[in-house]
C-alpha cells in the first residue's frame, strides 16, 4: 500500500505534487487517489475514511502554522495514511482500510493533540465520512464530507461531525 512518504503515479499532466508550504500532497491528486482507495475498500471488502479538518486562525494561517499543524497531524495519523491540502485552511486525510469509528477516534484524538498545542484563538472543525458506510459510490463522498464540516464549524469550535447530510 502507498502511503504518504511514497510518490504517488496518478498525478494529472503538469499538477502539483506536494504543496510547498506544509508538504502536502495537493488537492489536485486527491480524485485519483480517492478511485484507487475507494476501489480497493471494495474488493477487499475493507472501509475508507475521509476526514476534512478546518484549522480556522483570525488573519490565517502562516506558513509555519501550516508546518506546525502538519506536524502534529503527521503524529497522530499511520504511516499509511495520506495527506492533501485542500485550500489555506483545509486539510483532507485519508484514511485506508479504517472504519467509521475508528476514524471518529483518530479524529477526537487528532482534536485533542492539536487543540494541546496551537494558540487558543485557532479553531478546529472536521467533518467525517465513510466509504462504503455512508455512501457506496465515492464521487459523493466529497459533498458529504463538506456538509458535515459546515455542520461541524455551525456546532462550534473543536467539534468532528460524522453523522448527517
Amino acid at each position: 500500500m502507498m502511503d504518504d512518504s511514497q510518490p504517488m503515479n496518478s498525478a494529472p499532466q503538469g499538477a502539483l505534487i506536494r504543496d510547498p508550504d506544509s508538504g502536502a500532497y495537493s488537492r489536485e491528486l486527491f480524485a485519483p487517489r480517492l478511485a484507487e482507495e475507494a476501489a480497493r475498500a471494495t474488493r477487499e471488502l475493507s472501509a475508507l475514511t475521509l476526514c476534512l479538518l478546518e484549522v480556522r486562525a483570525e488573519g490565517g494561517l502562516s506558513g509555519d502554522q501550516v508546518r506546525e499543524v502538519l506536524a502534529l497531524v503527521r503524529q497522530t495519523l499511520r504511516v499509511s495514511d495520506v495527506i492533501f491540502r485542500f485550500s489555506d485552511a483545509e486539510f483532507l486525510l485519508m484514511l485506508p482500510a479504517t472504519i467509521k469509528s475508528d476514524g471518529q477516534m483518530t479524529c477526537e484524538r487528532l482534536l485533542q493533540n492539536l487543540r494541546g498545542q496551537l494558540p487558543a484563538e485557532v479553531s478546529l472543525h472536521v467533518g467525517l465520512a465513510t466509504h462504503p458506510e455512508d455512501l457506496l459510490d465515492h464521487e459523493k463522498l466529497l459533498d458529504l464530507l463538506y456538509a458535515r464540516k459546515d455542520a461541524a464549524v455551525q456546532a462550534g469550535p473543536d467539534t468532528c461531525v460524522s453523522t448527517g447530510s
